[in-house]
């Protein structure tokens, strides 16, 4: 990415994989929930568990999206990639 500094570039990286397991938890937390009207109401809570799980998981990669760009990463093109980001997930 063009006039980014390292650490920046670094930040993006990570910002990417991070939204993209997010994106393959919560697809798996929507198969999860398709899968509750069909189980035994014994299996019912481990379903709820595992979609809490993974639900929770892509929140904490958002976060850890977030805190990668603190300080001066912050400013110029690194802050108007974030504003997008906080968009399409929003």
């Amino acid at each position: 990415m063009k006039g980014m500094k390292p650490k920046e570039y670094l930040a993006v990286k990570d910002c990417i994989q991070n939204m993209g397991d997010s994106v393959d938890q919560l697809s798996r937390s929507m198969k999860e929930l398709g899968l509750m009207g069909q189980v035994a109401s014994g299996d019912f809570d481990w379903h709820v568990s595992n979609v809490q799980t993974w639900v929770s998981a892509a929140l904490t990669n958002e976060n850890t999206c977030q805190d990668g760009f603190t300080g001066s990463a912050m400013d110029g093109n690194v802050k108007k990639l974030q504003d997008i980001k906080l968009v399409v997930i929003h």
